[in-house]
């Protein structure tokens, strides 16, 4: 059982792989690995194909997915690119926040690791919200976030607390999950 789960874990980053495949590539230089940021902005736009959103998330069908940074953009034009991208048939937008308050609208918030501020108060201010939170600092995960990144083994990987996207009205697939770092 074990050797059918690690194929099947293999196969889907196989697959992840080849979606980001092309766009990882016209952002690096030929025959260079991508970077981290690479990698971090293609596993954003990947969750947006591999966590489902409720209806109401949108005012309407032709909302676009906003996708916010709230701290210092580590991203900068790879970033920007997403904005050419649509989710499930919406256009992307991509907002840079330097606070957060209830009039702010995204479907995708990434707290960067520049933050300074008490991350719980913030999901607090989220609660109930379809908003996928998402970090990369010790601890974001025991403040409410959903999915945090996490360096193991010299290996960009992700950490999820289903529980925490369940609340938000957020479902995450199973493929997700598969491969994903799951927290309780």
């Amino acid at each position: 059982m074990v050797h059918g789960r690690t194929t099947y874990r293999f196969g889907w980053l196989v697959l992840v792989w080849l979606w980001t495949l092309p766009w990882l590539c016209s952002h690096a230089g030929e025959g260079v690995s991508p970077s981290e940021e690479q990698l971090k902005v293609a596993y954003l736009y990947n969750f947006t194909k591999f966590v489902a959103w409720p209806a109401d998330a949108f005012a309407r069908e032709d909302t676009p997915f906003h996708l916010c940074i709230l701290g210092t953009d580590p991203f900068g034009p790879l970033l920007d690119s997403l904005a050419k991208k649509s989710v499930q048939g919406r256009p992307i937008v991509v907002s840079r926040l330097t606070g957060l308050s209830k009039e702010n609208v995204c479907q995708l918030l990434y707290i960067s690791a520049s933050f300074v501020g008490d991350l719980s108060s913030f999901v607090s201010l989220l609660e109930g919200k379809p908003v996928l939170t998402i970090g990369e600092v010790p601890g974001f995960i025991q403040s409410g976030g959903m999915i945090n990144f996490v360096r193991l083994q010299e290996h960009l990987r992700f950490e999820v607390h289903p529980d925490h996207l369940q609340k938000a009205g957020l479902k995450a697939s199973a493929a997700m999950l598969q491969v994903a770092i799951v927290v309780r």
